[in-house]
């Protein structure tokens, strides 16, 4: 990802907070604190699929701080009058880490699962080059060639 792009996503991310925080404002006498932590577990969820594990880290723990803050009593401080509102804020901070995780995990995953398919269609195609030969001499030929065919920006895809 080039960075003018990750700027773009972290900028993103940055003024959909900020206007989540404004909007759950303006509401915040009729909204409990399910409300604004499932709110901001959606803001975290999606810059973890936009930005990657450290994006949604940062809206972790910014979310948490703007919760905290601006929504838990007393407000305008990073203070908590109720202990029990300490449980909320923790499981919507341990929810918001280990979701970003678990989709950092996943992606990393597919992008694992789709270089290995591409590195057995590559074996594959060597396969069928030497099966598909009509002689020994022939193969010795043929290959080579698809080994280089399988070369993807000048690297080798077989044998990594």
């Amino acid at each position: 990802m080039s960075v003018a792009r990750a700027a773009r996503r972290w900028l993103l991310a940055g003024l959909a907070f900020a206007a989540l925080t404004f909007g759950l404002s303006l509401a915040r006498g009729r909204l409990g604190g399910a409300h604004v932590a499932l709110a901001y577990l959606l803001l975290v969820l999606g810059a973890s699929a936009a930005g990657g594990r450290a994006l949604g880290f940062a809206a972790a723990g910014a979310s948490f701080a703007a919760f905290t803050y601006a929504f838990v009593p007393p407000y305008r401080t990073l203070g908590v009058a109720d202990p029990l509102d300490w449980l909320v804020l923790g499981a919507f901070l341990v929810t918001s880490v280990v979701a970003t995780q678990l989709l950092y995990r996943a992606e990393a995953t597919a992008a694992a699962a789709v270089r290995r398919a591409a590195e057995l269609d590559h074996v594959a195609a060597v396969g069928a080059a030497s099966l598909g030969a009509p002689g020994v001499a022939e193969a010795l030929v043929r290959v080579p060639e698809a080994v280089r065919a399988a070369e993807v920006g000048g690297q080798a895809v077989l044998g990594r």
